[in-house]
């Protein structure tokens, strides 16, 4: 009734123009049901109008919506389009840039970062829909998107069978769980929702989500399903974990996180990631941000290194080719990329040799997180959650192993303070390049995964305290002796060193001024526009000494870039 009277005023006319018109003879609700059947069979024979789902537009500096870059397909992906598109976004992120410095100074080279063009996205999350089958047919539940870069409201439904930018183990997983799910009504029963988690190495977590009860006989059937997902051959002998959800309830069979192994600069790196919480999507693409920071930061030993570190990439490296930032599905890099486009230089460097000494990370009875505000290797406790040991067959070839970054004779001269560090994604690699790192992260479950992360990769010069960083500044101002700070000694501190990885609304104000007192600022960021607006403010004390953008989300707006700061000297 509500419906047809807000249609009979016409308030609903625009959200509905694509639909038939209702007749006196139509049920209202049954005629839009029908008509978004109707509308979703017909878009899905043309799945490729499907735009990125995270959005076709972002905010400009001056508060009118403007589009970063036309969105292409994603379904139907060409990959001959990825070097066009990506061009598009480097020359609009130059534009946008152009002003940032202050007379008589230029942009640094900007280092480009490309992204494997197809098979590079670890995770993704489908709404489930044909839950309900037709009267004398079979069940055929399938997996849509939403096209949210259209102005029909509501937007387009997308029929998913296959997910090209999706990793290789994903596209094998969606094929399998369609399977099992069409046949089990246990597992079909009002499923809403299916959210994937790959990995390089070939572990993955599959979470169902209900408007259910999940009871025992639905874990029996998650038991078969989870060993028909097991037949992916992107598992590399890998069982995936699967995972129940519905309203104040989760049902786990074993695990709720897998172990992700990333390359950086030539060394292995283990990083638990946990369900449901925030990892770098694109795999590939977070080894190269990683790597870039962790080499911008390596003069932190010394003044004449710092100078090195500052110092963009010759010209002469401008045509190189580099390593593909994605992976194929496999853990093996899918080849060599494209040159740099012409807008840019596109970074180039040498891997290091990987390291193969060092050993297989503990158990998980010795990495579970306990109290997590202490610098140094964690003490055994008690969590329930925490992630097992991966298996010989989770870490890298038999050549390879974690990361060992405890060396003192590698440490560098002073100490870095990172904000938003998540589950240590950035923190463990570079602490190699300083003597402590004091890192800060609110999510609980991101500071636990910190913990088994640090512990996993043998370092022991990390300090992690769970607060935001408006709490930290305001600890910071006053020197204050917190209860999640004890065991943190100012007095022995030398931050000069500040990165930060903020959310897209960028830094607040009081965090902008913490950074501005910083020697050096590492800043990697989601959202051009944010950063633009925070490295306005930082202009008068830092000069922006290195630019990279990395290309995270081909084929949308998205560009997340990475900046390095250098404070300018105080005149007299």
């Amino acid at each position: 009734i509500i419906l047809a009277v807000v249609l009979m005023l016409g308030i609903g006319r625009n959200a509905c123009c694509n639909y038939p018109t209702l007749t006196p003879a139509q049920p209202a609700c049954l005629t839009i049901r029908q008509s978004l059947r109707r509308n979703f069979f017909h878009q899905q024979k043309g799945a490729g109008a499907l735009m990125a789902s995270s959005g076709a537009h972002a905010s400009s500096a001056n508060g009118t919506e403007q589009a970063f870059t036309t969105p292409s397909l994603v379904l139907n992906i060409d990959t001959n389009e990825y070097r066009p598109q990506l061009d598009r976004k480097l020359e609009r992120l130059q534009a946008m840039f152009s002003s940032l410095p202050p007379s008589g100074e230029a942009l640094p080279p900007l280092e480009v970062f490309e992204s494997a063009p197809k098979n590079y996205r670890m995770r993704a999350e489908f709404t489930c829909w044909g839950v309900k089958p037709q009267a004398g047919k079979e069940p055929d539940v399938h997996f849509i998107m939403y096209d949210s870069a259209s102005k029909v409201k509501p937007p387009p439904m997308i029929r998913v069978d296959e997910f090209p930018v999706g990793s290789k183990l994903m596209n094998e997983l969606v094929t399998l769980v369609r399977q099992g799910v069409n046949k089990d009504p246990q597992l079909r029963e009002r499923l809403f929702q299916v959210n994937f988690h790959t990995t390089q190495v070939g572990e993955a977590m599959v979470t169902l989500v209900y408007h259910k009860k999940l009871d025992d006989l639905w874990q029996e059937s998650a038991r078969k399903l989870r060993t028909l997902l097991a037949q992916a051959p992107s598992t590399h002998g890998h069982v995936p974990h699967v995972i129940g959800r519905s309203r104040k309830q989760k049902v786990e069979l074993d695990s709720s996180c897998v172990v992700e192994q990333l390359t950086i600069n030539g060394k292995v790196y283990l990083s638990k990631q946990v369900e449901a919480t925030f990892s770098q999507p694109n795999a590939g693409m977070c080894e190269h941000m990683v790597s870039w920071a962790q080499t911008v930061t390596a003069g932190s030993h010394n003044p004449a290194e710092a100078a090195i570190a500052a110092a963009a990439p010759p010209a002469s490296q401008a045509a190189a080719e580099h390593s593909a930032a994605g992976v194929d599905g496999s853990g093996a890099a899918s080849g060599t990329e494209p040159a740099a486009a012409q807008t840019g230089q596109t970074a180039a460097q040498e891997p290091a040799p990987t390291d193969t000494t060092a050993a297989p990370p503990p158990p998980a009875a010795e990495v579970q997180a306990g109290q997590v505000d202490s610098l140094g290797p964690a003490p055994t406790g008690s969590t329930a959650g925490a992630a097992a040991a991966p298996s010989p067959a989770a870490r890298a070839n038999s050549s390879n192993g974690a990361a060992s970054t405890s060396s003192s004779s590698s440490k560098g001269s002073h100490d870095l303070l990172e904000l938003y560090c998540g589950n240590g994604n950035f923190t463990i690699p570079l602490a190699s390049n300083f003597r402590r790192v004091v890192a800060t992260e609110v999510s609980k479950s991101g500071v636990e995964a910190a913990r088994w992360n640090i512990q996993a990769n043998k370092v022991d010069n990390i300090f992690v305290a769970r607060m935001s960083s408006e709490e930290f500044t305001e600890a910071w101002k006053t020197r204050a002796n917190k209860k999640r700070l004890e065991g943190l000694d100012w007095s022995q501190l030398e931050l000069r060193t500040v990165l930060v990885d903020p959310p897209r609304a960028g830094l607040d104000p009081g965090t902008v001024k913490l950074v501005s007192e910083f020697d050096r600022i590492v800043y990697i960021s989601c959202n051009p526009e944010t950063l633009l607006n925070n490295l306005k403010d930082l202009m008068p004390t830092h000069k922006l000494a290195r630019f990279a953008a990395f290309d995270q989300f081909p084929y949308t707006h998205h560009l997340e870039c990475g900046a390095y700061l250098v404070k300018r000297e105080q005149k007299q």
